[in-house]
């Protein structure tokens, strides 16, 4: 499968009062259209198939909806047939009459074949044709229905930009899709490459690596200029503050790439994962993690204990 890790593999849904499971049924409905179109090849069918998808449904912690969700997408076959393009990512245009056009010499071209040029008005504009300097052709009457047709077709149509397949749909609704963007953010107040939050104690660096590493773009593996010892992003840094004000609870810290080709690798992690969920194996529990940029005042690892 071929991942579209990058500055576009999120899309927006506008999904009304739809809960997860709702949506996940609309991307099924529309993979399963996908499956059964003659116009995408098996090979991309096999690709897209195979697709997975995460999707984050945005509300507050009260559980009220915000009537959009995030969902990301695990190739760019599948992304950019949501996203209304070809598969290839190119734009899909169809064409659509021209309002504003208007025959030259207002001639029906559709009954083209009927009409007698050799008399009345069709004759007098074959032969101001023949007149006119900057014909393409001889004088002919063949020549000239060629060029009325050539000339229609280049201005009666226009091409605009439209979707290849139509939105994902549940329940008899559409969900609209736009191109996720990642949004700006206050440089100045945080740190965009690092998430941060609160877990319970149960929670390991596996299940943190096992929920964020598929957002990390960087493939290089680097050294740590002090232990000489390769790393690979995202790292994680699990701690205890010195006062101990989270009971029961640790800080996690998510670091992505600081390169600037992968700058944007931290925003969309948090745009997915802003609230994380976790399982814990022994009790059968579930618990939530609100995960947010590292504020740039928070204590450093020289003032917390590391684990």
């Amino acid at each position: 499968m071929n991942s579209l890790l990058k500055g576009t593999s999120v899309l927006k849904f506008d999904t009304y009062e739809f809960d997860e499971n709702k949506i996940r049924e609309a991307i099924n409905n529309f993979k399963k259209e996908v499956s059964e179109s003659e116009i995408i090849s098996k090979e991309d069918k096999n690709i897209i198939s195979a697709t997975e998808f995460e999707i984050n449904v945005v509300g507050d912690r009260l559980g009220t909806l915000y009537r959009y969700s995030f969902v990301w997408v695990g190739s760019k076959e599948l992304y950019y047939l949501l996203a209304g393009k070809k598969v290839d990512g190119s734009i899909f245009l169809t064409k659509m009459i021209n309002v504003e056009y208007k025959p030259v010499y207002n001639i029906d071209v559709s009954d083209i074949d009927n009409i007698d040029f050799t008399k009345g008005e069709a004759h007098k504009a074959y032969l101001d044709w023949c007149d006119n300097d900057t014909k393409r052709w001889g004088n002919d009457i063949e020549d000239f229905k060629q060029y009325l047709e050539e000339l229609e077709e280049e201005n009666k149509y226009v091409e605009v930009e439209d979707r290849l397949f139509h939105y994902p749909q549940v329940d008899n609704k559409c969900l609209k899709v736009h191109e996720g963007l990642v949004l700006e953010q206050n440089t100045r107040e945080y740190n965009l490459t690092k998430l941060r939050a609160e877990i319970d104690v149960w929670v390991t660096e596996e299940m943190l690596l096992t929920a964020f590493s598929k957002f990390n773009t960087d493939p290089k593996i680097y050294r740590d200029y002090k232990t000489n010892t390769p790393y690979k992003y995202p790292l994680i840094s699990i701690f205890i503050p010195k006062d101990n004000k989270f009971k029961n609870k640790k800080i996690a810290i998510i670091q992505f790439s600081k390169s600037k080709e992968h700058s944007t690798d931290a925003s969309f992690a948090k745009l997915m994962r802003r609230q994380t969920k976790f399982f814990n194996p022994q009790t059968n529990t579930i618990s939530n993690s609100f995960f947010s940029f590292w504020k740039n005042n928070y204590a450093t690892s020289e003032d917390v204990n590391s684990i």
